[in-house]
């Protein structure tokens, strides 16, 4: 082959492909694209960018030529309930809040005032009679100046340490526990108390002091949230845990008071026998103070300082010491001992319960 044919050989093979590609013919026809709403905008963007897509010689296809998009088979949500709004606790009321209780028993205004206390010219001294409970929260401490009262113009007043007798006591509250007692408040003799407000664990509880409208519905507490457990451990049987024990020995209901016991109407003493136990943990002291009763409506007392005698002794017990002596509580008349616990360490915390029924 002469140089001459080679070159148009060569030529012809060049031109083949154009050919093949159709030249100046019309395009081999496609099915349309689906495009879904979600994605118009970045498939506008990458035909928008220079590139191959943009030297083609293609026609564009006319909007009424598109395909129209695939509908979805996206499931209709369901409509979803909205919740109730909380409803305004009064004087009697049982109201939660996040797995701690508040119910407000009563108003003293005046009130008698505590033997420490001391009014201020022109103010008055009241107190509100409170239960506080953990329904399911986690353990915390009732403290009485977490306690606030507000007046009809909304001006707050922080509780009055030691302001009234049988104030509300410093528990530490574990689920299903709950305390009473009452709370005193210094205020303007032309105030008017309206609303209690009662903070736990960062919780506010809150309820109005002020007469409730005609068509309040009151707010029962349901049944059972109190009530301890019947799985404890009986009278007389050795509790062991972290290291040290508990037993329950003897339940005295009434018990002989001590020397400097006086009695309240309305209340009785109650005494357990309990012996205390350092199995193999770190030294600690036996104190009276530490120990609580619980009755079977789930109301936690603290203890009587020399409410009665033989009282448990304050001494420090080592590994595999024991101490043995009792420990007295006051509580309503018609309160059923159910259980006690002792907080053997504060921390880390190591509270023992045991019950006291036969």
């Amino acid at each position: 082959m002469t140089k001459k044919q080679t070159l148009i050989a060569l030529i012809i093979l060049f031109m083949l492909p154009i050919l093949a590609c159709g030249g100046g013919g019309e395009p081999t026809p496609t099915s349309a694209p689906v495009i879904s709403t979600a994605t118009v905008e970045a498939e506008t963007a990458e035909a928008d960018q220079p590139g191959e897509m943009a030297d083609q010689d293609t026609e564009p296809v006319a909007e009424a030529e598109t395909a129209e998009p695939v509908a979805e088979d996206t499931p209709t949500p369901e409509p979803t309930e909205t919740p109730e709004p909380a409803r305004q606790a009064y004087i009697g009321d049982f109201m939660t809040n996040e797995g701690y209780s508040l119910t407000v028993l009563q108003v003293s205004d005046p009130a008698t005032p505590g033997i420490l206390y001391s009014a201020e010219p022109g103010t008055r001294l009241i107190a509100v009679e409170v239960v506080i409970g953990n329904v399911s929260g986690a353990a915390a401490t009732t403290n009485v100046l977490n306690g606030t009262l507000l007046d009809d113009e909304r001006l707050t007043y922080r509780a009055e340490l030691a302001g009234t007798d049988e104030q509300l006591p410093l528990v530490e509250l574990e689920s299903g526990e709950r305390v009473r007692g009452w709370i005193g408040f210094e205020i303007p003799e032309d105030a008017t108390p309206a609303t209690f407000r009662f903070e736990i664990n960062r919780v506010r509880l809150e309820a109005s002091l002020l007469e409730p409208p005609a068509d309040h519905e009151p707010i029962e507490e349901p049944d059972g949230l109190f009530a301890v457990s019947d799985s404890l451990p009986r009278l007389g049987d050795l509790v062991e845990q972290d290291g040290y024990s508990l037993v329950a020995m003897d339940v005295l209901d009434p018990a002989s008071p001590g020397i400097l016991y006086r009695a309240v109407p309305g209340m009785k003493l109650v005494a357990v026998d309990i012996i205390l136990g350092n199995i193999d943990g770190r030294e600690v002291s036996s104190n009276a103070l530490r120990a609580y009763l619980i009755d079977a409506e789930g109301f936690v007392y603290t203890a009587e300082l020399a409410g009665t005698d033989g009282q448990i002794e304050l001494v420090d017990l080592g590994p595999d010491e024991r101490v043995r002596g009792k420990v007295a509580f006051e509580v309503p008349e018609d309160a059923v001992p159910a259980a006690i616990k002792y907080e053997v360490s504060g921390s880390p915390r190591i509270v023992i319960y045991t019950g006291l029924l036969d």
